[in-house]
């Protein structure tokens, strides 16, 4: 993120008496400066605002800090080796995609620490896409960009249905979350509408092409 003056001063004091009423009588002539100075500023004060303002534009802002993270199973083991055809390509996509996110991550700046989880799924197709549960909501741009960073890895082939991850992950020193799964809003929703849990795959299967926000 400043006297030898002074004491002739005091010696002259008697004679320096009509003076002090000649800039009296001025005083009223004197109201156009202090207005002026007045105006100078606040003139100076939009200067110094409008230079912080740049300022801020030309030094960007700290990158997000990545401080906990860890990858959290949606699904039983067994639905998981039944539509995962290929153990290691799917783990080689879901750490390129991780990869991909953090290089995001650190490419933008957050205004407070946030923490949560970002869910991604794969179902047949090669198709993939992700929700996210993080509070506070991550900036639109760095929301934009994990989406764009996960449509441009592909997908390896799933089969019988969707697979779902979720990168549980702490930005800035945010708290650690206390919830073991995510809940992003759109999936509450849906299941408040139903009246009943719903399956995390079928859940994915029904909200695919409705947009997240």
């Amino acid at each position: 993120m400043n006297l030898p003056k002074v004491q002739s001063s005091r010696r002259a004091g008697a004679l320096n008496l009509p003076k002090v009423q000649s800039s009296r009588r001025a005083g009223a002539l004197n109201l156009p400066k202090v207005q002026s100075n007045r105006r100078a500023g606040a003139l100076t004060l939009r200067v110094g605002a409008a230079t912080l303002a740049l300022l801020s534009v030309l030094v960007p802002a700290r990158a997000a800090e990545l401080t906990r993270h860890e990858v959290v199973l949606l699904q039983p083991d067994a639905e998981l080796r039944a539509r995962v055809p290929s153990v290691d390509a799917y783990g080689d996509y879901v750490n390129a995609v991780r990869a991909a996110w953090f290089e995001a991550i650190r490419a933008h700046a957050l205004p407070q620490p946030a923490a949560g989880f970002v869910v991604l799924a794969v179902r047949p197709g090669q198709q993939a896409r992700l929700w996210l549960d993080v509070e506070p909501p991550l900036p639109e741009a760095l929301a934009d960009a994990l989406r764009q960073r996960t449509a441009r890895t592909l997908p390896p082939v799933v089969r019988q249905g969707p697979v779902l991850i979720a990168l549980k992950l702490s930005l800035d020193g945010a708290p650690w979350p206390r919830k073991a799964a995510p809940e992003p809003l759109a999936w509450r929703q849906a299941a408040a509408i139903a009246g009943e849990a719903i399956d995390v795959s079928d859940l994915a299967q029904a909200l695919w092409d409705r947009p997240e926000r």
